[in-house]
């Protein structure tokens, strides 16, 4: 992050699951503060329920995280 970004110029939290093949890939970007962390852990639980091969989380759109969000 640059200095003249800052955390509350991000969205609050955005999350896409993609599905290829045998991997589910759950993508969050934003800022993952612990107001949103049950958006992130709900969609985690969904794909996890979906039994895949592989789960990937991919969270380098996140410009910051809280200790809850993790």
């Amino acid at each position: 992050m640059s200095p003249s970004e800052s955390p509350s110029a991000a969205p609050l939290l955005q999350i896409n699951v993609h599905t290829r093949g045998p991997v589910v890939c759950v993508e969050a970007s934003g800022m993952a503060a612990a107001e949103v962390a049950s958006q992130l852990t709900r969609a985690l639980q969904e794909a996890a329920q979906q039994r895949p091969r592989v789960l990937a989380v991919d969270l380098t759109g996140l410009a910051f995280i809280s200790s809850t969000g993790l």
